[in-house]
């Protein structure tokens, strides 16, 4: 699995398209709920997800750690957006957060949010939770 990869001076999608609408609603979405998961997220705004694509939103600095498989361009695009990065943060879930939606990522749990980039050899995934940037979630 391979993330799709940007140049940083590529224009984000949401910019290209000149409509913020679509990122602003769904930031406004975790802002209001603040802790929310993917499935949260795929509910409200499918347009970001496809289950049969194996684009994916690795953790920073681990190679082999996977927050989320199954994004569409535009999906990845919202989280690679930087005023999506000035407005929202991920942090630590559970699988019980995921569980009640019987829908994960195929790949093993990794258990640690604690992690280094020698962590892991194969690729892992680490249940991860929405917050708004300034509130400790």
């Amino acid at each position: 699995m391979e993330a799709t990869q940007r140049d940083a001076d590529e224009t984000s999608w949401a910019d290209t398209m000149n409509d913020r609408d679509r990122f602003d609603e769904v930031l406004g979405f975790v802002e209001a709920r603040n802790g929310v998961t993917f499935n949260d997220i795929e509910k409200q705004h499918p347009w970001m997800f496809d289950s049969t694509s194996d684009i994916g939103l690795r953790a920073t600095g681990v190679p082999h750690l996977w927050m989320w498989v199954g994004l569409t361009e535009e999906g990845l695009a919202f989280f690679e957006d930087d005023e999506t990065r000035k407005r929202i943060r991920p942090g630590a879930a559970t699988i019980l957060h995921y569980a009640h939606d019987g829908k994960a990522p195929a790949l093993p749990v990794a258990g640690d949010w604690n992690l280094t980039p020698q962590g892991f050899t194969e690729p892992h995934w680490i249940p991860t939770q929405w917050f708004k940037k300034d509130d400790d979630g």
